[in-house]
């Protein structure tokens, strides 16, 4: 399930999930993880799993998600794995065809103190870094995640992913050129 790219349709369509006994001793073993053992799920696991099952304490005090399938199997992430959960999941980002899906599916994108710490993540990379994920990232990662100049944040959906999306550095894009990279 750690590893699967359909981590929220497993749990839903396994039939031992149906069983009472099995949820809770599920739910009684997920409650009481390690900080260790959610820091060797968050390098393991597949970006499914990271986007729907992990949560911040304060989500589980609020409820925030009483509607959501999986409700139950709250991997919640002290603050001291936050940046380690950051990185994975971003790296995971650059990777993906699915970016869009993995923005709108992550349960952390409603808590305010992850989007903060998220951008301030995307904020301190610098110019180099910016620049191996333009060589490296997915097309889909390279056309949602990457502006030229703050102006082209215009469409409604650019405004609604604004905290998401890195300026395109001019440096990295006469580099691109001077090299014959193209995107």
């Amino acid at each position: 399930m750690v590893t699967s790219t359909f981590a929220e349709r497993e749990i839903n369509e396994n039939r031992n999930f149906n069983n009472f006994q099995f949820r809770n001793k599920l739910f009684d073993f997920v409650k009481h993880l390690t900080n260790q053992e959610k820091s060797e799920l968050i390098k393991t696991a597949d970006i499914d799993f990271l986007s729907t099952m992990f949560v911040m304490k304060e989500d589980i005090e609020d409820n925030f998600d009483k509607e959501y399938t999986c409700k139950w199997l709250n991997v919640v992430i002290p603050d001291d794995l936050l940046q380690q959960y950051i990185e994975k999941w971003f790296d995971h980002l650059t990777k993906s065809d699915q970016i869009s899906c993995y923005i709108d599916k992550n349960r952390l994108m409603t808590n305010a103190r992850f989007r903060t710490a998220f951008r301030n993540y995307m904020t301190q990379l610098n110019v180099e870094q910016i620049a191996f994920l333009i060589e490296t990232g997915t097309a889909d990662f390279l056309t949602i995640m990457f502006v030229m100049t703050e102006d082209d944040i215009n469409d409604i959906s650019r405004k609604e992913m604004t905290l998401m999306v890195l300026l395109f550095p001019m440096s990295c894009y006469i580099g691109i050129l001077k090299n014959g990279l193209f995107i």
